[in-house]
């Protein structure tokens, strides 16, 4: 197997975890539904609220955004401003963004994945609860946290590489 295939190989495999995880998140938005539809009906038809679903929309809201960044950086949907690179040329715009990529992106996002594991960590360590009348362990939600940041930085890996070989030889991954 040649150096391309491999490089290939490697970046679909983590396109596949990527759009696995986009689509999980999607799903969760679906849960998200469900669960403020049964509260809206729980509480305006039955006059019975319930202690758990305002704290349990708000979970599934964070998941879902979380661990849809990285999907979003593969599907290119992130805001991006683009007033200078598009008088540049394709392969030029390739460079650019490998440039931004290591002063921005690799300087940021390993730090809040460390962050991420020692908050969740605490977290899990200390059994920690929320404060509300439900209190569920914040673990879990706290440890999506460093997952999500490891998926987009692993995304963006695959990005760079993508954009890096198009900018040196024109070839396309």
């Amino acid at each position: 197997m040649d150096t391309n295939a491999k490089v290939k190989s490697f970046l679909r495999l983590i396109d596949l975890t990527t759009e696995w995880f986009g689509k999980f998140a999607g799903w969760l938005v679906i849960i998200l539904i469900g669960v403020v539809f049964w509260e809206v009906i729980s509480r305006y038809l039955f006059n019975a609220p319930t202690i758990w679903a305002f704290e349990m929309s708000c979970f599934l809201y964070a998941s879902s955004f979380l661990l849809g960044m990285g999907y979003t950086l593969q599907n290119k949907k992130h805001v991006s401003i683009e007033t200078f690179s598009n008088y540049l040329s394709p392969r030029k715009q390739a460079l650019l963004t490998c440039v931004c990529y290591m002063f921005f992106f690799f300087i940021i996002i390993p730090p809040l994945i460390v962050f991420g594991i020692k908050f969740a960590g605490k977290a899990c360590l200390l059994n920690e609860h929320s404060y509300s009348p439900w209190a569920p362990p914040l673990c879990y939600i706290k440890s999506v946290l460093p997952l999500s940041f490891f998926i987009l930085l692993v995304q963006g890996i695959a990005d760079f590489i993508r954009r890096f070989f198009y900018a040196v030889k024109g070839v396309q991954f």
